[in-house]
């Protein structure tokens, strides 16, 4: 019995409405996010560091593995190819700490005005007559 009830949208109630937002963005410390943002410029240092040190690796690992003989020519190739992933990977690794600090660059902070206006409104509910 409660399912065909249920069942029949003739039973349903429906009222078309519309709402104004209710959320609004959180705004951010600028503090916490300039903090973050040095954590995020460490690492993109490093990242960076790292890149500079395999690249340098990479172009002398031709002239090192002609220069030793007892380095087989078969492993140049298989050498260089795990070395071109890893610098894939690298620069994957780059582009995702660019695209970290791109967003939180666009966080919304907090205006440095809101602790006066916040102490205000608290003041003026403080002093309203009851």
């Amino acid at each position: 019995m409660r399912e065909a009830y249920l069942a029949d949208r003739t039973n349903w109630l429906r009222t078309e409405a519309t709402f104004a937002e209710m959320l609004e963005p959180t705004r951010q410390n600028p503090s916490y996010v300039s903090d973050y943002l040095r954590q995020i410029d460490d690492v993109k240092a490093q990242v960076l560091e790292y890149q500079s040190q395999l690249n340098q690796h990479i172009q002398g690992m031709e002239a090192d593995i002609s220069s030793h003989l007892w380095v087989s020519a078969e492993f140049a190739k298989p050498a260089a190819d795990k070395l071109t992933q890893t610098q894939n990977e690298v620069n994957t690794l780059l582009a995702r700490v660019l695209r970290v600090k791109e967003g939180f660059e666009l966080l919304p902070l907090e205006s440095e005005f809101a602790d006066l206006l916040d102490e205000e409104d608290q003041s003026d509910v403080e002093a309203a007559p009851q």
